[in-house]
């Protein structure tokens, strides 16, 4: 329920997370993710990672919980995280993952949150 892009010039990791995940998916992610980390970390780069979770819905407690756990254990490297969801109600649920971490900012505009992990 989610799919990865990763631009190995900018660095960039594209999340776009869909629907209504598990723990158990949570895991799978957190895998995929840290090898895409790994991948740029081979060719020198390190990843910012961009969320989008506009095709996401409310998670469960346990699920936020298990991606506070994901965003605290960010993949070695990562220097900035963006979150983004023109959702309030997923704009407040990915605000309580962001508070994790100060490298995780929520943002409102796809826009906005590209140019800040490009900085």
């Amino acid at each position: 329920m989610y799919t990865i892009q990763t631009d190995r010039v900018t660095g960039i990791i594209q999340v776009s997370v869909e629907g209504f995940w598990t723990v158990e998916e949570v895991g799978a992610f957190a895998g995929d993710l840290g090898r895409e980390a790994a991948m740029l970390a081979t060719v020198g780069r390190s990843p910012a990672i961009f969320y989008d979770y506009t095709n996401a819905v409310i998670q469960s407690q346990e699920v936020v919980a298990a991606l506070q756990e994901v965003a605290r254990r960010a993949p070695a490297g990562a220097q900035k995280v963006a979150i983004f969801t023109d959702g309030k109600l997923a704009r407040r649920q990915a605000a309580r993952v962001a508070a994790t971490s100060p490298k995780i900012a929520v943002f409102e505009s796809r826009d906005a949150a590209i140019d800040w992990l490009a900085a």
